[in-house]
């Protein structure tokens, strides 16, 4: 990597010890381009404005928000991410959110202070030294000189920190700054990630949720750990955590992988058990087809389940291995939803229209599971065909809308996995209700994922609503039916957009 002239003509303030990303190259004084020690009086104003990071001890790869913004033009665009972990030094520019809720920050930082360039680079989410939540508003404020640690990424143009970094020392007076290498989760009992794809949950995480009182089994969330083996057998105590890697039933592939916050995890208490459903995530991550993939990390997205007796990740649709992606991503919650109700509390739950056209059972709200139906009650299954819809929703104008949701089936003899038995639980959309299901025109939506366990909550997937639905009063209708076997339908995290 070659810096522009600018960059190159700058050299080391003689109290900061800073160094650039390539030993060819002259290092950045923390003031920025300019700021060095160039041979000149070095009680100068701008050497003044310099922080006292002596004892910080950087590490001489850090790098300049010049030379992170080269390395992320240099990935791919999109959601690309860097398979190294940096260190990235700046000036605070700009904070966008301190979050004391869930412990993180996003602001940008850049090489001079106070020049309020467009060349920045955005720390997004990160939480305090040594990964710890932030518990203070004033936890980052302008004008701070900052040292950021993690993975870097390319994300549709934009240069900021990927998931998992975090601030490693900083001049703000409300962060303590310790060195990184700490894990993350390390502290039992202690949450260190919120379960989305910017801050997913760590495996300690998953072990300390399902320690916990509250039970969080049945959410679907992003969890990060490293492939250390599999199970082959019936439960932890049958762990193979090097190759060669055992199958079953005479079959080439394995239908589970372990994961942990470490790459040399060794205890069974500290790791975490990931079904791996038939389709592309069993494919591509099993080991003993895959053997590349032990040791490598991976970001996965499914439900918090209990798998091997252990706290485990079941019915995952998506997965993410150095960049490489498996399944289908989710939608990605952007604040400007057409539709984006969670159903898990009441309030949620009465803005749909629930319709009862057969049968005494209807759509009930559940605070855990979201709105649930089922035909089966007093030990045997009643003939019953009810809908549930959601609001009006006004699409016109709109060149594309889609709908997603997570939902379960059980028990696991009544998981629809035949095309009589899906034909019970469906989809539909109409642009002509008015309180009379019957009297409406209705279009099925294709595509839905069914899943495959009983009980085991999966994404929908992306489900398309067709062009000539997109205006007004469109709404939505999950369809059930049944006659003599029936399964419970749970639904929740509805979005439409």
């Amino acid at each position: 990597m070659k810096l522009n002239n600018f960059f190159a003509a700058s050299m080391l303030i003689m109290a900061v010890a800073f160094a650039a990303c390539e030993p060819n190259n002259p290092p950045v004084g923390p003031n920025g381009p300019g700021s060095g020690n160039n041979g000149g009086d070095t009680t100068s104003t701008v050497v003044g404005q310099a922080p006292d990071t002596a004892s910080w001890n950087i590490p001489a790869g850090a790098l300049t928000v010049a030379q992170a913004r080269e390395i992320c033009a240099g990935l791919t665009t999109g959601d690309s991410t860097s398979t190294e972990e940096y260190y990235v030094m700046g000036w605070v520019k700009k904070v966008k959110e301190v979050s004391t809720q869930y412990g993180n920050a996003t602001f940008y930082i850049e090489d001079v202070k106070g020049a309020n360039s467009q060349d920045d680079f955005e720390a997004y989410r990160v939480k305090g030294p040594n990964n710890e939540k932030l518990a203070s508003d004033g936890a980052v404020a302008v004008g701070d000189f900052v040292v950021l640690y993690g993975k870097i990424k390319n994300f549709k143009g934009t240069f900021e920190t990927a998931s998992g970094a975090y601030i490693w020392k900083s001049t703000n007076a409300n962060l303590s700054s310790t060195d990184p290498g700490t894990n993350p989760g390390t502290n039992p009992g202690e949450v260190i990630g919120e379960g989305t794809l910017e801050s997913p949950y760590t495996t300690s995480d998953v072990i300390a949720l399902g320690n916990k009182t509250k039970d969080v089994s049945g959410g679907v969330f992003y969890v990060k750990g490293y492939i250390v083996g599999q199970v082959n057998g019936m439960n932890m105590n049958n762990l193979e955590l090097n190759e060669p890697w055992g199958t079953q039933d005479g079959k080439t592939y394995q239908t589970n992988i372990v994961i942990a916050d470490s790459q040399t995890e060794t205890d069974a208490t500290k790791m975490v058990p990931v079904q791996l459903p038939s389709g592309a995530l069993r494919t591509g991550l099993n080991l003993p087809e895959n053997p590349s993939m032990y040791g490598k990390e991976i970001i996965i997205y499914g439900s918090l389940e209990g798998y091997f007796s252990a706290a485990g990740i079941k019915n995952p649709t998506y997965a993410v291995v150095e960049g490489k992606e498996f399944g289908t991503k989710p939608a990605e919650v952007t604040g400007e939803e057409l539709l984006n109700e969670t159903l898990l509390a009441q309030a949620s739950f009465d803005k749909f229209t629930t319709v009862n056209v057969s049968g005494d059972q209807v759509w009930t709200f559940d605070a855990k599971y979201g709105a649930k139906m089922s035909g089966f009650a007093d030990n045997a299954t009643h003939p019953n065909e009810d809908w549930f819809i959601t609001p009006a929703l006004d699409l016109s104008g709109k060149s594309a809308a889609t709908l997603t949701f997570n939902h379960a089936f059980g028990p696991a003899a009544q998981v629809p996995n035949t095309e009589a038995t899906k034909a019970q639980y469906t989809i539909w959309v109409s642009n002509d209700f008015d309180k009379d299901v019957k009297a409406a025109t209705w279009t099925e939506l294709k595509g839905m994922v069914y899943g495959t366990t009983g009980w085991g909550y999966v994404s929908s997937g992306e489900i398309a609503i067709p062009a000539e639905n997109l205006k007004a009063n469109c709404r939505i209708a999950w369809k059930y039916v049944c006659n003599d076997v029936s399964a419970t339908w749970e639904i929740k995290e509805v979005i439409v957009k």
